[in-house]
């Protein structure tokens, strides 16, 4: 069989197989969560949280993508408003919640793009940088927490090795962008192969990470990303209050280790499953009991993705409305007057 006839087969069955690992890892994860639960004890555990702290929650939930919107707008150097900022950042994460595939990500990408001028090669970049560097801080905090909460030896472990694996692909990346800017004038006698591809598309990048160049503004981005860290781990420590819970600050950043390293894989919208078998994993080790370790979980989850999702949908749907009221500029072409830079 020729090689182009295998090409749409394999790629109609690519998917399927994305679809089928998602559904084991969320199948393996709710065995974990209902084996010897009683689902009664979590319903009253939840129904006894009141109003107060959720809606504290909710408000430092936001002040936390207030965080990440500031950092944003420092790694583009001020080029993106904050409002611009805070919107993507929620839009985003609320079509994370709801579409498979993670497909905010795509749409960030795209936001970005059309808010502050930069190329889509350049958003992916910084995109990158930013999650890399808040995975880097997330480690550091994690390694410093597994020594002072009970039974997370295993953070003491996995975490310099996510640090120090973090921090190297970044220099890598920066490394790399700069070399590729360095020879775009010089060498332009292999433009075609794989390795002229990826010239190109490391130059193309490039304004992504320049900004982290400039030690001012990388320390104020690993601030913000330390300030964020520390706004979450107090969510977790209001949820768990809410819920009748005594978790230490090193054990909240400890659980928000897990949940991160859980987010890697496979999983449905809004990482159901994953999210509440890592969280619940580490509260087994700290001496928690299953039953409100399980209750925690979903209502941490709850409070967290559901505020989000609707408040993003309403300011999706309201842009939607604005811009069929007044539909974009096109150019000669028919086309929407903004600059679509391939990756």
């Amino acid at each position: 069989m020729p090689p182009h006839a295998a090409e749409p087969s394999s790629s109609r069955r690519s998917p399927w197989w994305g679809f089928a690992l998602r559904g084991v890892v969320l199948a393996a994860a709710l065995v974990f969560l209902v084996r010897g639960v009683k689902w009664h004890d979590i319903a009253v555990a939840v129904k006894g949280a009141g109003i107060v702290l959720p809606s504290v929650v909710i408000g430092m939930n936001a002040c936390m993508m207030g965080l990440r919107a500031l950092r944003l707008r420092v790694l583009l150097e001020r080029r993106l408003p904050f409002t611009s900022a805070f919107v993507t950042l929620l839009t985003s994460s609320a079509l994370n919640n709801i579409t498979p595939f993670r497909g905010g990500h795509v749409a960030r990408l795209w936001m970005i793009e059309r808010a502050s001028g930069v190329t889509k090669s350049a958003a992916l970049a910084i995109t990158l940088v930013e999650n890399l560097l808040e995975v880097a801080i997330l480690a550091l905090l994690g390694f410093v927490a597994s020594w002072l909460a009970k039974g997370q030896t295993w953070a003491g472990a996995a975490a310099p090795l996510v640090f120090l694996g973090t921090v190297a692909l970044l220099g890598l990346l920066l490394a790399s962008t700069r070399h590729a800017t360095r020879g775009q004038g010089r060498d332009r006698q292999d433009r075609t192969g794989w390795l002229g591809k990826l010239r190109r598309l490391l130059e193309r990048a490039e304004p992504g990470f320049r900004a982290l160049r400039k030690p001012g503004i990388a320390w104020r981005a690993a601030l913000l990303s330390l300030l964020a860290w520390a706004c979450e781990a107090t969510m977790i420590l209001l949820s768990a209050h809410a819920m009748g819970l005594g978790l230490s600050f090193p054990l909240a950043i400890v659980v928000l280790f897990g949940i991160n390293l859980a987010l890697t894989l496979p999983s449905t919208p809004a990482s159901a499953g994953p999210f509440e078998g890592a969280t619940v994993a580490i509260l087994l080790f700290a001496g928690i009991a299953k039953g409100p370790a399980v209750a925690f979980a979903f209502f941490y989850h709850a409070v967290q993705v559901v505020p989000v999702t609707v408040v993003g949908a309403v300011v999706l749907l309201a842009a939607k409305r604005r811009s069929n009221r007044t539909p974009d500029r096109l150019n000669a072409s028919g086309i929407p007057a903004t600059k679509l830079e391939p990756f």
